[in-house]
């Protein structure tokens, strides 16, 4: 970007309805970037493009951003959180090299091409095949994310808009490793009027649904509705309509995932994730590096078998949420010291007989559930009782967190 000539600060032309124009290959971007090739097939918010570097270094993702040109302070936390990413260096963190602003007036930022496939491709392939992500791959993954979000938030950054496509898997050393994407995009929603409100409602925190002020457990919330998906195949709240889940997200328990889940997990495992999704920021784990020592933890606990999972395709905006008759929930939260027990199995598929892992109060062996007494669904929120739920509303514009943008202008 230009430097202001006064403090040196960096200044981004203002201009009006700024879109990510289509670019051919060989079109050079500031300059400095020429366009190979389109990767993926763009949307709204922009396009991303393989490009060249003039200087002839390594070949990069050329994100271009559209903006309407008129809110500088969705500008200023782009610009902010780009540059914050460029000094982010992580193994599990896909790098940030460049931010600017290209000849036509569109953003852009320039990141490190990672060779690999999302997350989510991998969750709709096992569903293609009828299967999940077995518990330990979910754990390696999770605390691959977690590394890369612990270094992030230790810097101020947080990413606002964890999802599966913004985790991709890569090979190395014949391991699997995953590395988070996108960082830098955090603001997209807010550059690019045509999108929804920041992120994607199937993963956005409450604080988030409700435009409260968001902080690093934001983050925490997400991964967890990510870690939901992969052993359930679902994600917690689900509807064709996006306020309906983000009215979910603000006031309904998620499901029980021990009644969801579709491979065989332990209750520790199960209840990190359900801490991950508590409702108040201050109820979730501290820090990203609690999270991921939990996780940790949580593998060595007995496997208990699944009761009965809810499956889909993996198509988180065009399947409808289940009818509460096909859904279950445990008469107790297993986060609670009353949490039911339930029979454990080993590695070699032999029953260990009842468990009471991580709930000290002893308990019997218990085959009762009941039903939720809430649903996402639109019908039955109108349906419910008018004295006792409000339909819901829609939620105020989102902020992902407070910067300061003083020594950024804009001219």
């Amino acid at each position: 970007a230009t430097l202001c000539a006064g403090d040196r600060s960096a200044t981004f032309r203002r201009l009006a309805g700024i879109a990510a124009a289509e670019l051919a290959p060989g079109d050079l971007v500031a300059g400095r970037y020429r366009i190979a090739r389109r990767l993926g097939g763009g949307s709204a918010q922009g396009h991303v493009y393989l490009a060249t570097p003039t200087d002839g270094s390594a070949q990069l993702a050329l994100k271009i951003f559209s903006w309407d040109g008129q809110d500088a302070g969705a500008a200023c936390r782009f610009y902010r959180d780009a540059r914050l990413a460029i000094g982010l260096q992580h193994p599990h963190v896909a790098r940030v090299f460049d931010v600017g602003q290209a000849q036509t007036g569109a953003l852009f930022v320039a990141a490190e091409l990672v060779d690999g496939q999302t997350l989510d491709d991998l969750i709709k392939a096992d569903a293609g095949q009828g299967r999940v992500i077995d518990q330990p791959r979910a754990i390696a993954m999770a605390s691959d994310v977690l590394a890369g979000l612990g270094a992030a938030h230790a810097i101020g950054l947080v990413h606002g808009n964890l999802k599966p496509t913004n985790v991709m898997l890569v090979a190395s050393g014949g391991t699997e490793v995953a590395k988070l994407v996108d960082f830098a995009g955090s603001q997209l929603q807010d550059l690019a009027r045509a999108g929804p409100a920041m992120g994607t409602p199937a993963y956005l925190s409450p604080e988030q649904c409700t435009g409260e002020v968001a902080d690093a457990r934001t983050d925490l919330y997400a991964l967890g509705v990510v870690l939901f998906r992969c052993v359930s195949g679902r994600t917690p709240f689900a509807d064709r309509n996006a306020q309906t889940v983000m009215f979910a997200h603000a006031s309904q328990q998620p499901p029980e995932l021990l009644n969801c889940t579709r491979t065989p997990i332990s209750e520790s495992f199960a209840m990190v994730v359900m801490q991950a999704l508590a409702k108040r920021p201050a109820e979730r784990f501290a820090s990203a590096d609690h999270m991921r020592a939990a996780l940790r933890a949580a593998q060595d606990s007995p496997l208990l078998q699944p009761v009965q999972g809810q499956f889909d395709s993996g198509d988180d905006g065009a399947r409808k949420s289940p009818a509460p008759a096909e859904l279950m929930s445990v008469a107790r939260r297993p986060s609670t010291t009353t949490a039911p027990r339930l029979t454990a199995f080993g590695p070699d598929g032999l029953e260990l007989g009842p468990t009471s892992h991580m709930a000290p109060a002893p308990v019997h062996v218990t085959n009762s559930f009941k039903r939720p007494s809430f649903s996402v669904s639109a019908t039955n929120i109108a349906a419910a009782d008018a004295a006792t739920v409000q339909a819901p509303v829609a939620p105020p514009a989102i902020a992902a967190h407070k910067v300061v943008t003083a020594n950024l202008r804009l001219s």
